[in-house]
């Protein structure tokens, strides 16, 4: 018993350390508040986001840094999380940042219990208003792609009627010597 106590003991520090680590190391925005909103922690990348220092960030709570349009949402989804330990579907938010410009940000949140109870709320945020710009950027090549298609179906429906009233035969051969286009003659 004793060795398993201690082997306990040993873990539970580890555990600490990596739960730190994947904090601090995170790419996205992750905060802590409690159950009432206050902000108990966040990571660089958070206070980065928002321009906040930690202390300036801990006294302050998440619906401080919401549009009071945006609180209901807000309510709706801690009292999900609250219910079921955490949020089935990320929701985007416009956050105030410290300087007064808005940032929109998906997030997403559960429930942090301590011994059965609940302690308060780990969430973690990514700016959506970046993301789109990125999948926009990526998927205008496809779209453009798709606009090309479409013209060029368009313009060979349009070759097709056009010549398919000439009264002699008409194709289009490419540089393979490949037949690409003939009319109906």
């Amino acid at each position: 018993m004793i060795t398993k106590l201690n082997g306990e003991r040993q873990i539970l520090p580890e555990s600490d350390d990596r739960y730190r680590a994947l904090f601090e190391r995170s790419m996205d925005a992750v905060y802590i508040h409690d159950l009432k909103g206050n902000f108990l922690d966040a990571n660089a990348v958070a206070l980065r986001l928002l321009g906040y220092s930690r202390d300036e960030l801990l006294g302050l709570s998440f619906a401080d840094l919401l549009d009071v349009s945006q609180l209901p949402a807000a309510f709706v989804v801690l009292q999900e999380i609250m219910e079921n330990d955490y949020q089935a579907k990320p929701t985007i938010f416009k956050l105030k940042r410290k300087d007064g410009t808005l940032v929109e940000v998906e997030t997403v949140a559960a429930v942090i219990t301590t011994g059965g109870q609940s302690v308060a709320i780990q969430g973690i945020a990514r700016e959506f208003t970046e993301r789109q710009q990125q999948k926009q950027t990526l998927d205008e090549p496809l779209r453009r792609g798709a606009r090309t298609e479409d013209a060029l179906q368009r313009f060979g429906e349009e070759l097709s009627r056009i010549t398919d009233c000439l009264p002699l035969a008409f194709a289009y051969i490419n540089s393979e010597q490949r037949y690409c286009f003939t009319n109906k003659e």
